[in-house]
């Protein structure tokens, strides 16, 4: 091949790369603009923060509850994280401390008695 064709190869792969970026985070940012609304369309009163985070998540039920919420973890592959258990801080937050697990996006399911919510998160180094 001859340079000038690597070169618009190079710019067609570019431009490509930047059009799944784009996508990417377009769709991110009207997941997070939409993160408090549930699977049906109503107010979710779950809400997790910091996102992203870099070693610490607050669970937060928006009412107290008495028994623990099913907190579910899986990395990018679907495979379920073991050994991240949710601690109570108060009435209705939990924190899950994400010390030790590698930087990347994961996928958090809580489920409690009334709801159940899936959200994407991302720790940072």
């Amino acid at each position: 091949m001859n340079e000038k064709m690597v070169k618009s190869m190079k710019k067609i792969l570019y431009s490509s790369i930047a059009c799944i970026c784009l996508s990417f985070f377009s769709q991110s940012a009207l997941a997070q603009h939409d993160e408090r609304l549930s699977a049906k369309g109503r107010d979710c009163s779950i809400s997790m923060y910091p996102n992203p985070t870099t070693s610490r998540l607050f669970i937060d039920l928006g009412q107290p509850t008495v028994t623990e919420p099913a907190v579910l973890i899986f990395d990018m592959l679907g495979n379920k994280m073991d050994g991240l258990y949710p601690e109570r801080k108060d009435p209705q937050t939990w924190m899950v401390d994400f010390s030790g697990i590698k930087p990347g996006f994961y996928f958090v399911k809580i489920r409690t008695s009334e709801e159940s919510i899936s959200r994407r998160i991302t720790i940072n180094p």
